[in-house]
């Protein structure tokens, strides 16, 4: 690693990088993810960060997410539109008896504008899982982390809970777990969506990402207006569910004692088969001594 600074530090580098990304991030996703991983693979040692940080690779990182965010938003406002002119194609083809040739046109291009679709998202969504890996690494540093924040990373996270890959997911809930450890992100995240956002990966077929979500909303459930949220998106219910499951019962059996502090999760809990569940826990916990849980 000492080389490896040795040689860049001497060397246009960096400074050649960071110019290209800086001009092309918009013209070339796959320029773009190459040269992001780069970027981590730089991350991944800590003494490095500091050389990063002097050529605002993370700066530059937030900026790749904001505009991938926006060019994603923009491709539903393209759909509309697209959906619009067949709908018109077809008004046409009505009129002039055509509706037969018109109808297997129609299916073509919406055949292919699926294919490219699916493809442009693919190279999209393993751009941004570099891009946010990338920033996991460097947020090590507090300083760090506190001006990505102020880039309203938190925002751009949380719209991420609604994109469908398992590795990005996974990435982005471990992102926002090490975020909460400090009570300035507990108050943005109680007064985001991402409460209610998670409730769809409980349960989900990703395991990893059952366990960090779980391991989340664990952190969060410190705070009384957080459990409450927890409450009203229906997630005590889901989690009373998991305890049938034995690679997630640990987590989520401190996850609910947590929030059985609330009367109205105490009821939740019991209902059902909640106490029968729970007492066949105790009757067959494997240790002479119970857990507090």
């Amino acid at each position: 690693i000492m080389n490896l600074e040795i040689l860049i530090q001497n060397s246009t580098v960096m400074g050649a990088l960071t110019r290209v990304l800086t001009e092309e991030f918009k013209k070339s996703t796959e320029l773009t993810f190459n040269i992001l991983r780069i970027f981590l693979s730089f991350s991944n040692f800590m003494e490095m960060h500091a050389l990063l940080a002097q050529y605002r690779v993370g700066m530059l990182t937030i900026k790749v997410i904001e505009y991938e965010v926006k060019r994603w938003i923009s491709k539903d406002d393209e759909k509309l539109e697209k959906d619009m002119k067949y709908e018109n194609i077809i008004k046409k083809a009505v009129e002039t008896g055509d509706e037969t040739a018109a109808y297997e046109r129609i299916k073509k291009l919406k055949e292919n504008d699926n294919v490219k679709s699916r493809v442009s998202y693919k190279k999209q969504e393993r751009t941004l899982f570099i891009a946010f890996y990338l920033l996991l690494n460097i947020a090590e540093d507090i300083t760090v982390e506190k001006k990505m924040i102020n880039k309203n990373l938190l925002q751009y996270l949380e719209i991420m809970l609604e994109r469908s890959d398992g590795n990005l997911l996974t990435l982005i809930v471990t992102f926002i777990k090490k975020l909460s450890i400090y009570n300035e992100n507990k108050d943005l995240i109680g007064r985001s969506n991402i409460i209610s956002k998670l409730g769809r990966f409980i349960p989900c077929s990703n395991t990893p990402l059952v366990q960090m979500t779980l391991q989340l909303l664990f952190n969060l459930s410190f705070d009384k207006r957080l459990r409450e949220q927890m409450v009203t998106n229906g997630l005590v219910i889901k989690c009373r569910s998991l305890l049938k499951t034995s690679i997630y019962r640990g987590k989520t059996l401190k996850l609910l004692y947590h929030l059985s502090v609330d009367d109205l999760c105490k009821q939740i809990i019991g209902e059902g088969d909640g106490i029968p569940l729970i007492m066949g826990l105790v009757v067959n916990f494997p240790n002479p001594i119970l857990a507090k849980e």
